[in-house]
């Protein structure tokens, strides 16, 4: 069971196509967002302290814009 205490929501916005998106980190630190605008989902997760790996990934039969 997920301890809920430590789930926040983060903001940004989609690489796609600006529009704001909203995710969950969950207590390793990864972020999960899904745009309700085209449909893309940017999956965050911390590398190192410095360093953020964001991985973009395009709905199914599209491409990125």
């Amino acid at each position: 069971m997920i301890n809920q205490t430590n789930i926040a929501p983060k903001r940004m916005k989609c690489v796609n196509c600006g529009a704001d998106i909203i995710g969950w980190q969950d207590d390793s630190g990864m972020i999960r967002m899904t745009c309700h605008k085209c449909g893309t989902v940017t999956v965050s997760r911390p590398i190192t302290r410095r360093h953020v790996q964001l991985d973009v990934y395009a709905p199914n039969k599209q491409q990125l814009l």
